[in-house]
């Protein structure tokens, strides 16, 4: 059985909403099998913000991607090192967007500040989580929401992220895998 690739899962962890959210894009993506994600919650052990600083990056550059959630009218600022710090380090990248609102300076290209745009070895995941929440005829009014969610739209989310780390080999041309 071929080794565990493993990703980065950059993305705010400031509030419940974002580390639930963390939690179930691990898990999805996880159950794939083919990587193996690693979010700052699981491995942040506490300390100083230095300390926790350091954490953070360690654990991404021993990773063979990253996925960077570029979600909101404005990109996480942290979420935003981690990417550049990827990029520097020539680890490939998903930016994964599955916000509907339109940001951002590009006028009809990404959806956010252009300088997180036209890096090598990113491949860009658009996807309108309210769309897809509408399109599985999850009934919000009758709490279904919370529950099915973790299962069917992360499902859905899950086989785009991998089929996104895949395209184009991106781990292939980082070197991984050889």
């Amino acid at each position: 059985m071929p080794k565990q690739r493993k990703i980065y899962l950059a993305g705010s962890l400031f509030s419940l909403r974002e580390i639930w959210g963390n939690a179930v894009t691990r898990d999805a993506v996880n159950l794939a099998g083919k990587y193996q994600i690693h979010a700052p919650q699981d491995f942040l052990k506490g300390g100083t913000p230095k300390s926790l600083r350091d954490q953070c990056i360690k654990n991404l550059l021993a990773c063979d991607g990253v996925i960077v959630q570029f979600d909101g009218t404005e990109l996480d600022s942290g979420t935003v090192v981690e990417f550049v710090l990827a990029k520097m380090a020539g680890i490939p990248c998903v930016a994964l967007r599955s916000d509907l609102r339109v940001a951002g300076d590009q006028n009809g290209g990404d959806p956010w500040n252009l300088m997180c745009s036209f890096w090598p070895n990113v491949v860009t995941l658009k996807l309108d989580a309210a769309a897809l929440v509408r399109a599985m005829g999850i009934n919000e009014a009758k709490g279904e929401l919370g529950a099915q969610i973790t299962v069917a739209l992360d499902s859905a989310f899950a086989s785009r992220r991998v089929k996104a780390i895949d395209k184009k080999n991106l781990l292939r041309l980082a070197g991984v895998g050889k």
